[in-house]
């Protein structure tokens, strides 16, 4: 299985020394064969596995807790770092679900597995993501077993028969729908943009957005707008709406989204589609999409 061009294994562990034991291993053995590894895992564990694995400069450390809050971000970060080190087959070690995810991250975070083969189709790395069998909702436990190849635990490394992605993409498909109490701003030219930018700035202010949030969740709605009017049929609805201490923006339009890796691929800066959701996916806390025959939703968050 490690002779392939890209292994995904989910490790499935039920106690601390399991976790620290097989992630330590991970990181030890790649490190054997000169391949670089990076370890993206929350800020407690990150420290654990560090000092499990002592000083190595070929080891690079993320904290999960802040590179992959938006479980969107992911795939670009661990493309460009495996471009980096193309030829070296890198150890990748993410976890993005951890105990205490919300439920809509928990979502995004299965759509993000699911996704990940698609992505690394032709990259040489491995890639061993930690869940917690006993902490977290058996739905992620159960979702972690239909988006990963292979699977290691205790009992050692198998083939997963249960293995069906596109299963866990059809569920997280179902139609975003903002609440009743939002507010709706149909929108279907460019002298519209800037009323809704304007709305945009008024309500992060009334949330207590800083500034420079603001003015990117400012920009993210205009350039998703602007997707609208020149691939989504020329006219769209934006829902603004304030959830605790975030600001959730959600534009709908007639288009379809027909690429499921649409804005978790790099793209050139000239390119003329997909830079938008990308950097929508790098400036949100939270990015979540439906699309289907009757049009697109994608909804974003920006925390104060």
């Amino acid at each position: 299985m490690t002779g392939s061009v890209f292994t995904h294994t989910a490790l499935l562990y039920a106690t601390a020394a399991e976790y620290l034991d097989a992630t330590v291993a991970f990181v030890r053995a790649a490190r054997r064969e000169d391949r670089p590894v990076l370890v993206a895992v929350p800020g407690a564990d990150l420290e654990r596995i560090r000092a499990g694995v002592g000083g190595d400069d070929g080891v690079t450390w993320w904290d999960a807790e802040a590179t992959s809050r938006n479980p969107g971000r992911i795939i670009p970060a661990l493309l460009g770092y495996c471009a980096r080190h193309a030829g070296r087959r890198p150890a990748l070690l993410g976890q993005p679900m951890w105990v205490g995810r919300t439920g809509a991250e928990r979502a995004a975070v299965a759509v993000h597995e699911a996704l990940v083969n698609l992505a690394f189709a032709g990259v040489e790395a491995t890639a061993l993501c930690p869940y917690d069998t006993a902490g977290l909702h058996a739905s992620d436990v159960d979702v972690a077993r239909r988006t990963h190849p292979s699977l290691a635990g205790i009992a050692g490394l198998a083939a997963n028969a249960g293995y069906a992605p596109d299963s866990v993409l059809a569920e997280r498909n179902a139609p975003l729908v903002a609440p009743a109490a939002a507010t709706a701003m149909p929108y279907d030219a460019i002298a519209t943009l800037r009323l809704l930018r304007r709305a945009v700035g008024e309500r992060a202010a009334a949330v207590g957005l800083s500034e420079d949030r603001a003015a990117d969740l400012e920009f993210v709605v205009t350039e998703l707008a602007t997707n609208t009017l020149r691939h989504g049929g020329g006219r769209g609805v934006l829902h603004l709406w304030a959830d605790g201490d975030a600001l959730v923006c959600q534009v709908s339009d007639g288009g379809v989204l027909s690429d499921p890796l649409a804005g978790r691929l790099p793209v050139e800066p000239t390119a003329e589609r997909g830079r938008g959701l990308l950097l929508t996916h790098q400036m949100c806390d939270l990015v979540e999409v439906s699309t289907g025959p009757t049009g697109t939703v994608v909804r974003v968050r920006m925390r104060r």
